[in-house]
């Protein structure tokens, strides 16, 4: 795979579909999604969408520096009140956006090799989990400012 990060916001609105079986055409594009994230420190996290593919992964690199690729995410619960942070987006270059996250959420999905994936994200993984998980609902950062 060798695809440049999408600009094309249409696509970045829909929904993306829910990864059937994880086989050796899912494992190639977390792959590319992790080797993207690794080679790219400002890079905190990437959804499939953002590099037109229409499936529900994305890559997080928390910030114990361990990149995590999650298939089939969820957020299945968010606590600790409200965080106001001021986030970017690949997607859209040059854009900052003030929004209001949870403070913590519970995430669940499956690794690459199919094993269930609990994960507990407070603070900036936290942010970065809901800000990837937006993408694959068609949701972006312009959809989430904190004064609008």
């Amino acid at each position: 795979m060798n695809k440049a990060i999408i600009t094309d916001i249409r696509e970045l609105k829909k929904e993306a579909e829910e990864v059937k079986e994880i086989d050796s055409f899912i494992g190639s594009i977390v792959e590319y999604m992790v080797e993207f994230v690794k080679t790219n420190p400002a890079v905190l996290g990437l959804a499939a969408p953002q590099i037109g593919v229409p499936l529900r992964i994305v890559v997080l690199k928390l910030q114990n520096g361990k990149i995590v690729p999650i298939i089939n995410p969820e957020i299945k619960v968010r606590e600790g009140g409200n965080l106001v942070t001021e986030e970017t987006c690949l997607s859209l270059p040059g854009v900052r956006v003030k929004t209001n996250r949870s403070k913590a959420v519970v995430v669940w999905g499956y690794s690459p090799e199919n094993k269930p994936l609990i994960m507990h994200l407070e603070n900036q993984d936290a942010v970065v989990a809901q800000h990837e998980i937006d993408h694959l609902d068609g949701i972006l950062i312009l959809d989430r400012r904190a004064d609008g």
